[in-house]
């Protein structure tokens, strides 16, 4: 790499990076000059560091972009459809608190560091063929319509204890680290095919319909669901 070329792309990263902030800035409620009702398209953006903590927009878009750094989106409320369809998260990221008020697709999205979504409340969620290489907090999490989890994979473990869903889906999800489900709150549940590959805990967990076909348990079947799996 020349040097020109070095200066080029350094200055790059830093106009790139003042825009960030200024766009950080005119999203918080609480700072002079917010910008009401945004709507925001940054597909296929590269962003770093990354930060919306506390910011309030309306419809979001990052579809296929890539995220390096960590990125921060925790106590943000989103109240038109989010869209991180395909998004790549090189970094750790934090939902956690965030609000969505509409649909929120995180369909065939990548975290390759770990994801919080710590008392995340969802309207509609999807993270259908999702991957999740470094661990996941869905713990208290609040999914008010249907949550898609279908055909994830969870490589390391992932907690949503205490988590509630009306409908929800992991047919065909993967887990091979600790899946922990302990005083979840499921109104409909569908987990057929799904594979757990290490220990799974459902704990005090609550459902009113459960379906648990073809799933299967290397580490034999957990306490909590024997009503189900004899079926």
């Amino acid at each position: 790499m020349t040097a020109a070329t070095y200066r080029e792309r350094l200055q790059e990263r830093e106009f790139r990076l003042t825009a960030q902030r200024l766009l950080t800035a005119h999203l918080c409620p609480d700072t002079p000059g917010f910008w009401r009702g945004i709507d925001l398209d940054l597909t296929a953006a590269t962003l770093t560091g990354f930060s919306l903590h506390r910011c309030a927009a309306r419809s979001v878009i990052f579809k296929s972009a890539t995220f390096t750094g960590y990125a921060d989106f925790s106590a943000a409320t989103f109240t038109g459809p989010a869209d991180l369809s395909g998004t790549t998260f090189t970094g750790g990221v934090t939902f956690g608190s965030a609000t969505f008020h509409r649909d929120a697709d995180f369909e065939w999205a990548t975290f390759t560091d770990h994801a919080n979504f710590e008392s995340t409340t969802f309207t509609t969620a999807d993270f259908e063929w999702s991957t999740f290489t470094d661990g996941a907090n869905f713990e208290a999490a609040h999914f008010t319509a249907p949550a898609n989890f279908g055909s994830t994979t969870f490589t390391d473990g992932v907690d949503f204890e205490r988590a509630t869903f009306t409908e929800a889906t992991f047919a065909a999800a993967t887990f091979t680290g600790y899946a922990d489900f302990r005083s979840a709150t499921f109104t409909t549940a569908d987990f057929t095919a799904t594979t757990f590959t290490t220990n799974a805990d459902f704990e005090d967990t609550t459902f009113t319909t459960a379906d648990f076909r073809n799933a299967t348990f290397d580490r034999g079947r957990p306490s909590g669901l024997s009503a189900f799996l004899d079926e």
